[in-house]
């Protein structure tokens, strides 16, 4: 502010390595989110609901609040002076995202395939989320008085309905087919980070700061490089340890879910395979995996499986 009380407006430019680290950031939050989503298999049960809250989590916090955080240092103020941010008003901006998106993954559902409506339903709230987030956390600085670019502002909520709906469409509709594609999901997650740093920064391109004259005495005891790395850090851990409890559930899943069934094929004089009334080889469950981890070379049922799946002529014998 001058000595006539006009506000001035405070020039800035951008770290372009900083804007690059954050889209990194937001691409890893995105695609701890879309590996928790595709092992969901319904809308109940404690490990699904822990992958919905924990895809929630991964998103809001590191694809889109730890992104936003990162981001903001990109900003840099002619004045010298860095960002600040009201406490209460932050956290707001963490949790806020967090339920919308947990609610708009309960909306889409747990289906291989879900149906457009879901899919926009949930795209608009993923959107809608990530612009709350924005504006929330812009209107948690504690100096400067911002002005926003009307086209710009709802330019980046158009961007980050969009991008967000054409991503979780892309991805619900073919998850099935992507269990071994990492790079088909890494794919979706780039496009998710779009959707979040598209946003993030047409927003950022029409934001003015001017001085205010509320001056806040500088006592961040972190710089900005240590800043950005321990969140970058912090997020890394998060979406480790989201991925590192899904895969020792699956696995233990895995375990849990072992039987050994004998399954026949049998034929008419025509040539034709008898099937169930589901259309399914008839099939007969005859130990479960208790009983397949106590087998010995000595067992009886373990000569039988062996001569079974070595020695098909056996199988007369039954």
């Amino acid at each position: 502010m001058d000595s006539s009380g006009i506000l001035v407006e405070i020039p800035q430019t951008t770290n372009y390595w900083i804007v690059f680290l954050s889209y990194c950031v937001s691409v890893l939050g995105m695609i701890t989110t879309l590996e928790l989503l595709g092992k969901r298999s319904s809308q109940s049960g404690s490990k699904n609901w822990f992958r919905l809250f924990g895809a929630a989590f991964s998103s809001g916090f590191v694809g889109i609040w730890g992104m936003h955080f990162i981001g903001m240092r990109a900003c840099i103020l002619s004045d010298g002076r860095k960002l600040r941010f009201n406490t209460w008003y932050t956290l707001l901006s963490l949790v806020i995202p967090i339920v919308v998106l947990s609610l708009a993954f309960y909306s889409i559902g747990a289906q291989p395939q879900v149906n457009l409506k879901r899919i926009l339903v949930g795209g608009t709230m993923a959107g809608a989320s990530v612009a709350f987030m924005h504006y929330c956390g812009q209107f948690a600085i504690t100096e400067y008085a911002i002005h926003y670019d009307t086209v710009y502002l709802v330019l980046s909520i158009i961007i980050a309905i969009t991008a967000a709906t054409v991503a979780l469409y892309i991805f619900f509709n073919l998850q099935s087919k992507w269990k071994n594609s990492w790079y088909k999901k890494l794919g979706t997650a780039m496009i998710m980070g779009i959707a979040v740093c598209g946003m993030h920064y047409t927003a950022y391109a029409g934001t003015h700061y001017f001085d205010d004259g509320k001056f806040v005495p500088d006592n961040d005891f972190l710089s900005d490089n240590l800043f950005i790395g321990l969140l970058a850090l912090g997020c890394s851990v998060v979406c480790a340890t989201l991925l590192g409890v899904v895969v020792y559930y699956a696995k233990q899943s895995e375990v849990l879910v072992q039987k050994i069934a004998l399954g026949t094929a049998i034929y008419n004089e025509e040539g034709m395979v008898l099937v169930s009334i589901e259309g399914l080889l008839p099939l007969v469950t005859i130990g479960d995996n208790e009983e397949f981890n106590q087998l010995s070379l000595d067992d009886d049922v373990f000569h039988s499986i062996y001569q079974l799946t070595n020695e098909w002529d056996a199988v007369n014998q039954w």
